[in-house]
């Protein structure tokens, strides 16, 4: 009996897995139909600086660094096409990624030329000689200009939401094993995004945790717009999630960086319906700000 109510469980949990799989490509289906033509191709990838011993590129928003699956574009795919050179067979995708951004988050995104440079950029980010800074568009108003999100972040142990969720601690869902987690927030516009409330920010994560931006803002009461993990599958009408890595600062004993690109969340920029009626501070002053808190 007990065997049998053994290998039920284990076919009850391999058909919940298999539901919740197919659910999951519905609703991106859904999101996909909601926002539109989206497409992005292996021409669409911006070289922002390239040295010696890096290449900095804006990556575009909703394309996977690298999958298992060869009919997927990703950028290993567009780095293949401008580097072919550089291709490393010994990698399991070819290339040194010093660091890693979601599927759904654009932004600068650094990879090295050879394995010294990429240990030299890694031993940079564990030992926090790098500074990286975010724009993103928050649903709601912000009410403080300056804020300091400290909350440890684990997993989510919703047996459906692993490896696709993370949680705060103060989520009754989260695992006890969490990591320290620290975010700097600035708010620079106030206005109406998608006909809703919505605040502008730069944001500085000392910590560097898988989903840091997007939990802390959700923590906050403030997920990003257009978040449709975060947003509990409903916010699927914006053109994309309004989260860009914007500036790289890295010091490493090989050489260092300092990369900003353009910022993507202008008013000019149709698509984003975004306006804004209330600036708070630039874009400059904001860094400047930051960088006495450092």
């Amino acid at each position: 009996m007990t065997v049998l109510k053994t290998i039920l469980q284990i076919f009850v949990r391999a058909m919940l897995k298999f539901l919740w799989k197919i659910e999951e490509n519905f609703f991106h289906g859904i999101v996909r139909l909601c926002r539109g033509e989206n497409w992005v191709g292996i021409n669409h990838i911006t070289i922002l600086q390239e040295t010696p011993n890096y290449i900095v590129l804006d990556k575009h928003h909703d394309i996977l660094i690298n999958c298992a699956d060869p009919g997927t574009l990703t950028v290993v795919h567009q780095l293949e096409r401008l580097y072919p050179d550089l291709v490393n067979k010994k990698l399991p995708f070819g290339f040194y990624f010093a660091h890693r951004l979601d599927y759904a988050t654009s932004g600068i995104l650094c990879i090295a030329k050879n394995k010294r440079a990429c240990g030299a950029a890694g031993t940079a980010f564990e030992k926090r000689n790098t500074k990286k800074f975010y724009l993103a568009i928050l649903r709601g108003h912000v009410s403080q200009d300056f804020l300091t999100i400290s909350e440890p972040i684990g997993k989510d142990t919703r047996e459906r939401f692993d490896k696709i969720r993370m949680a705060g601690q103060s989520m009754p869902y989260c695992s006890e094993l969490t990591r320290d987690a620290m975010t700097h927030l600035i708010v620079l516009e106030r206005g109406i995004c998608y006909g809703y409330p919505a605040t502008k920010v730069l944001l500085r994560p000392i910590t560097g945790r898988r989903h840091q931006l997007r939990i802390h803002c959700h923590t906050l009461g403030h997920t990003i717009v257009g978040d449709f993990t975060y947003s509990n599958r409903r916010d699927v009408f914006p053109h994309r999630m309004f989260l860009h890595a914007y500036k790289l600062k890295m010091s490493s004993k090989v050489e260092n960086l300092d990369v900003t690109t353009n910022d993507p969340f202008l008013t000019s920029i149709t698509k984003n319906k975004w306006d804004s009626y209330q600036q708070v501070i630039t874009i400059p002053d904001a860094l400047y700000e930051l960088s006495l808190k450092e």
